[in-house]
């Protein structure tokens, strides 16, 4: 019979995590290119987001607390989906955006005074939010709700492995840190196109909040912005 010393094994695993370097990564620079563009509406999210939380956006202190810790949860659901991608854990990075787009629909359900927290089904916070009138203003807002549904559906096949296309298995620690051109320009296309949504919904939910950031910061996320949607704002007075 085969004999197992799981304390060998167990010190094979300390080395690795000891040694653990993105170093070894011979493509570590060609990584990090290519997720500049997500890093940098990473980075405009991450000034609305602190913008957000220095103000008193409402009388009622335990729906602003909520709002605030919700959109901070967003930005740090993006966040961790760079760190797990650059090492190429691409699988659980598609699942923290998946999660990312949940937290955000949560918070613009409590924006505009939902019970979304009580309900256990994220389908169902879908549909409360989609009859919102926020969701409802303007045309951007609808179109992006949607994208957002949409990406979320797409996203689901990750958590249940629907098929062998969304499965990873990773048999070792040892694996990583890894580099997959594909999988990391999969993760890159949803990040960029989830983040573009957040983008553009932010504007819509807090107009007023984005005139009174710092104008280097405001130019910067406006920089973010596609050219008809900054059009959009700047028609309905939001710039």
């Amino acid at each position: 019979m085969p004999s197992i010393n799981f304390s060998e094994t167990m010190g094979e695993i300390r080395d690795h995590l000891h040694s653990y370097s993105l170093d070894q990564l011979d493509e570590i620079n060609s990584v990090i290119n290519k997720q500049k563009t997500v890093l940098r509406k990473h980075q405009a999210l991450l000034y609305w987001n602190n913008h957000l939380q220095n103000q008193k956006l409402w009388s009622d202190q335990n729906k602003a607390n909520l709002y605030k810790l919700y959109c901070s949860e967003t930005v740090s659901d993006v966040a961790q989906t760079f760190i797990l991608s650059t090492q190429g854990l691409y699988k659980p990075a598609l699942l923290l955006l998946r999660s990312s787009i949940e937290n955000h629909i949560k918070s613009i359900g409590i924006h505009q005074d939902q019970k979304i927290l009580s309900l256990k089904s994220t389908f169902e916070i879908f549909n409360v939010v989609k009859g919102t009138p926020v969701v409802n203003l303007a045309e951007p807002m609808k179109t992006t709700f949607g994208k957002l549904r949409s990406e979320y559906t797409n996203l689901c096949e990750h958590v249940h492995s629907a098929d062998i296309k969304h499965m990873s298995l990773t048999k070792f620690l040892g694996e990583y840190p890894r580099y997959e051109d594909p999988r990391l320009t999969e993760v890159n296309s949803v990040a960029l196109k989830v983040l573009s949504a957040f983008l553009t919904t932010l504007p819509h939910l807090h107009s007023k909040e984005l005139k009174k950031i710092h104008y280097l910061q405001r130019d910067f996320i406006l920089d973010n912005l596609t050219k008809p949607l900054k059009r959009s704002l700047s028609d309905a007075g939001f710039i």
